[in-house]
């Protein structure tokens, strides 16, 4: 912009580079948008004589944003992630799922239930913005261990029937044993897997069962939601 100008002659006009000159109106002046490069301003009075100034317009920087590398999980876990600017955001906001720890940061820890993709975009101080987008796959894998026998002679090695799981499997919903007659002998709802506390010790009535075989149904809750059934024998030894 021209703010300000003094001497010479009233009838002023302006030019880049000398070519095609315009009349300059009341200041300031707003100039167009240039593109990168080198210019010079030139201006002259009624009399034609001139003034000029030299000025560099530089090359914009390309906002970049990167999301991250696209990531593989098991049901269950979660995963750091670490969006990267060639500039300082002022605003910042992630889209894609209500999972993440946080919507306005860079790094959330994200925890997706199902495959997912997330889109962040930034904003600099000159209300520029910039988006990118990563996706998170994850595997429905399924590890889960239920023991087809156990000892419980207090020996301190495979003296409790629980059940063993990995992240994707958040809670057992019901847990039921049976003898071979039908007998509920032993049962528990809504715990975690991987704990003892809540696994069967060979007791029915505060008394020790004879070795025999069971039936068990565990119903299992994973981190996406579903529900499965599992069922099977085990064999009790003493």
């Amino acid at each position: 912009a021209i703010t300000e100008l003094s001497g010479g002659s009233p009838g002023y006009e302006w030019s880049l580079d000398g070519v095609l000159f315009e009349p300059l109106g009341a200041l300031p002046l707003q100039l167009p948008p240039f593109l990168a490069g080198q210019y010079t301003l030139v201006v002259a009075d009624q009399n034609d004589c001139e003034t000029s100034i030299d000025f560099l317009v530089p090359t914009a920087t390309e906002l970049e944003l990167n999301a991250g590398d696209d990531q593989t999980i098991t049901a269950g876990e979660s995963v750091q992630l670490n969006a990267t600017a060639n500039f300082v955001p002022v605003t910042v906001l992630w889209e894609g799922g209500d999972d993440l720890s946080c919507l306005n940061c860079l790094d959330p820890l994200a925890s997706p239930p199902t495959t997912t993709t997330y889109t962040i975009t930034a904003i600099d101080a000159d209300g520029c913005a910039a988006s990118d987008e990563l996706t998170i796959e994850v595997e429905k894998e399924r590890s889960v261990f239920i023991p087809n026998g156990f000892s419980p002679n207090g020996d301190g090695e495979n003296d409790i029937f629980a059940i063993f799981a990995g992240p994707e499997v958040v809670r057992i919903r019901s847990f039921l044993i049976f003898s071979r007659w039908g007998e509920p002998v032993f049962q528990v709802y809504n715990f975690p897997p991987n704990d003892l506390n809540f696994g069967w010790d060979g007791r029915y009535r505060n008394q020790e069962m004879d070795p025999a075989v069971f039936t068990y149904f565990a119903e299992l809750e994973f981190a996406d939601g579903s529900v499965a059934l599992y069922e099977g024998d085990v064999t009790l030894v003493r």
